[in-house]
């Protein structure tokens, strides 16, 4: 039903992994839409975009995978941290 909503279809799957890093055309769509909850389960945005992710409004949950993952987020005001380890 989504791809109906959204006037999309199967074409319109980027190709490949889709694990990109958080980038500027990743934060206009946050900055535009203001969803109230961001996650990152691959990787740490940069400060800078975490800080307006943060003024959006959204709460920022992320996952950690390592300690030195937890603590920056914790650092830099992720609202929850989930621990994620093999």
């Amino acid at each position: 039903p989504y791809f109906e909503a959204y006037g999309l279809t199967e074409n319109d799957i980027p190709s490949g992994g889709g694990r990109q890093p958080f980038d500027a055309d990743a934060l206009a769509c946050v900055e535009r839409y203001r969803p109230p909850v961001v996650s990152f389960h691959f990787g740490l945005p940069a400060p800078e975009y975490l800080q307006r992710v943060k003024a959006t409004g959204a709460e920022v949950w992320s996952s950690a995978t390592t300690v030195e993952e937890a603590v920056w987020l914790e650092q830099n005001g992720a609202d929850v941290v989930i621990a994620q380890a093999w």
